[in-house]
């Protein structure tokens, strides 16, 4: 009963996840500009927490958490929250082993990074991977039923936001995504 429970917990909050996955998504499609966005100060430890706890649930995988205590920004909480659901679930879709996702405090910035040790990027496609339908190798796609619009989504996302998005992958060791957000708005036309 209570396994059932659970499950049926980790669905419903799925479902609404994906609700809000699309709503964003038309969002982002009917905005050209950031007035899809609401800001106001977050806390991206807690936002970070709330992401990987259903991941953890839904793959059965170890996500491990790295973070100082809160990380205050002024940013809009339910768009860091869904670019935080594709950077994670990518990583655990393209590795077998623990997933690191990590919180640093920095001046005018918190960087967010989540480090898988799966496949890896080769350095030809990683020019391309923020491409709207782009995929590494069609096999990959078979397996995950990937789209190769998580990544493109991600960085609509990120700009809208006024964030830095990066990545650096190695073959056969993995992939380290960065996000950089500013923590007050002000900061924006620094980066």
């Amino acid at each position: 009963r209570e396994v059932v429970s659970e499950a049926l917990n980790a669905i419903l909050s799925e479902t609404d996840r994906m609700k809000e996955m699309i709503t964003q998504m038309l969002d982002l499609a009917k905005s050209s500009g950031s007035q899809a966005f609401e800001f106001a100060q977050v806390d991206l430890t807690q936002l970070l927490s709330g992401a990987v706890k259903p991941l953890r649930q839904a793959y059965g995988r170890e996500i491990i958490m790295e973070e100082d205590g809160p990380a205050i920004v002024e940013t809009d909480g339910k768009f860091v929250k869904q670019l935080l659901f594709i950077l994670l679930d990518n990583a655990l879709k393209y590795s077998e082993r623990e997933v690191f996702a990590s919180i640093q405090d920095q001046q005018d910035v918190v960087e967010i990074t989540v480090k898988d040790y799966g496949k890896g990027i080769p350095q030809s496609a990683l020019p391309h991977i923020f491409d709207r339908f782009y995929r590494v190798e069609s096999d990959r796609s078979r397996k995950t039923g990937g789209t190769g619009l998580g990544l493109s989504i991600a960085k609509e996302i990120a700009d809208g936001l006024g964030a830095t998005l990066t990545i650096e992958s190695v073959v056969d060791m993995g992939t380290v995504i960065r996000v950089l957000i500013p923590k007050n708005r002000k900061v924006l036309s620094e980066f």
